[in-house]
């Protein structure tokens, strides 16, 4: 290949794309096309909009707010790309013109200029291409994160198997949040059977006091508030236990995080799911998953999450007992719809 082409350009552009978790699909969509087309790397290009704040429109938070996100999000999201060799943040929208226009190597949206911007952040378009065979679980914490996640396990759990659990407890769409009372009830179970649970709060309440259903519990503010660290935990931690979230998200793309992931809200209740406009039925696990990583649609009931996590810790060890683990990785077939 002609070293002009070794280099894909990915555009994430504000002005169709919002400043949240979803920039995580769009650059597993950039990873998978750049080993389409065989480049050497990405150069990941983050466009302003065209307003005053540059950033997409979003109700939920102000323009101070969707800065911090650009920089504690959207960029360390970059840096668990192995194959990410750059990122531009542009400070106008005329800058990337100036740079796309030079551009001779492949471009992801393929379609993408800066007066016609495409989207393609949307989880659905992993969804599909796990359909269709694909792995995508590109996503790897560095190994100096890792270092600093395992001094942390080693200094607190005391040799305990480490459970993460992450809370919801955002101030929109309530009815998604963590029921605290279940949760703690499940954290206090755990104890008393012999595990560590370690609690990862909303970013927006990791700094105030534990509630009192948590009482004695293990916090994790530095993951928080550090996306590599919180990922680099994931990955170290034995077990962990989501509800449908924003960092949950991050760990569908990720081969190392073995989870139970709770449907709440009316992501449970409505019929049909809202998740159905990603491509995922009720009831269903999505393809990316492997056999450690499930989807559970039911209610939040601590006696469920404990079945449910034992039942997934059981199998991680039968399968590391008979030597199956590693092969156990890979997305489960049984999950593929037949696509064309």
């Amino acid at each position: 290949m002609d070293q002009e082409f070794s280099i894909l350009h990915a555009f994430y552009d504000f002005e169709v794309s919002p400043n949240s978790f979803d920039f995580a699909a769009f650059l597993i969509c950039a990873e998978t096309k750049r080993r389409t087309v065989e480049a050497d790397g990405l150069h990941i290009i983050v466009v302003p909009q065209a307003s005053k704040d540059g950033h997409h429109d979003n109700t939920l938070f102000d323009s101070d707010h969707s800065g911090w996100r650009l920089h504690n999000i959207a960029i360390p999201l970059t840096q668990m790309l192995p194959s990410c060799r750059s990122i531009t943040v542009c400070a106008a929208r005329e800058q990337a013109a100036e740079l796309a226009k030079d551009l001779t190597g492949p471009v992801f949206p393929e379609t993408y200029s800066v007066s016609a911007p495409v989207a393609r952040h949307h989880t659905g378009w992993t969804i599909i291409d796990a359909h269709l065979g694909q792995d995508l679980q590109y996503f790897r914490a560095t190994q100096q994160a890792r270092r600093y996640a395992r001094q942390w396990i080693h200094n607190h759990a005391g040799g305990k198997k480490c459970v993460a659990i992450t809370l919801r407890e955002a101030p929109f769409v309530e009815i998604r949040n963590s029921n605290l009372d279940v949760w703690g009830e499940f954290a206090q179970r755990l104890t008393q059977d012999g595990y560590f649970p370690v609690i990862l709060r909303d970013i927006d309440t990791a700094l105030a006091d534990l509630p009192p259903q948590f009482e004695g519990m293990a916090v994790f503010p530095e993951g928080v508030f550090n996306l590599l660290l919180r990922m680099a935990f994931y990955e170290e931690c034995d077990l962990c236990a989501f509800v449908a979230n924003g960092p949950g998200q991050v760990c569908f793309y990720s081969k190392n995080v073995r989870f139970i992931y709770l449907v709440t809200g009316d992501w449970l209740e409505r019929k049909p799911t809202p998740f159905g406009r990603i491509g995922i039925n009720f009831g269903e696990t999505p393809p990316l998953a492997h056999e450690f990583q499930r989807w559970i649609w039911k209610e939040q009931n601590a006696d469920i999450l404990l079945e449910e996590l034992k039942s997934l810790e059981a199998d991680i060890e039968e399968a590391k007992a008979n030597g199956s683990y590693d092969s156990k990785l890979a997305p489960l077939p049984q999950n593929r719809l037949p696509l064309s």
